[in-house]
């Protein structure tokens, strides 16, 4: 009998640790959330204050700091440029209303009604047009007797 009473000591023992130490886990995750949560507040409002400084004191800002708002200006502008790139390889033009993205073909904008300017076709001298011909004549050409010469 007190090989039973001493496993079932052991036994309840071994439960108690156990139970301790998901208590203390379930604790210690509660408090890296917590962590995690303050420090995403506190990202935040770093973020909010150098808006608010972009924004309202650009032109009093330190050298150190005109410097980044220099930065700052010009992946915006790069933004911008390339955000028109996309725009222009889908068809789209941006509606000068309300500038939602209207098919360069439409003659309203659907979101506000507001008429769409008239495309603008780009003009390719025919020269040009012939030059590309002949340079892809001659590529081809050549790609054709280098695989001969293989053969």
């Amino acid at each position: 009998m007190d090989f039973f009473n001493k496993a079932k000591e052991k036994i309840a023992k071994t439960s108690g640790d156990v139970a301790k130490k998901a208590k203390d886990l379930t604790e210690i995750t509660k408090c890296n959330s917590q962590i995690s949560s303050n420090e995403n507040t506190i990202k935040a409002t770093y973020t909010e204050i150098g808006k608010y400084v972009y924004e309202n004191l650009k032109d009093d800002a330190p050298a150190e700091i005109a410097e980044k708002m220099t930065l700052i200006d010009n992946a915006l502008a790069e933004i911008d440029r390339l955000k028109a790139e996309i725009m222009k390889l889908k068809g789209s033009i941006k509606c000068e209303q309300c500038g939602a993205e209207v098919d360069a073909e439409s003659a309203f904008c659907p979101k506000c009604g507001a008429k769409t300017p008239e495309p603008v076709v780009d003009v390719v001298d025919e020269g040009e047009v012939k030059e590309v011909v002949e340079e892809v004549k001659e590529a081809v050409e050549e790609a054709t007797a280098t695989e001969e010469t293989a053969e």
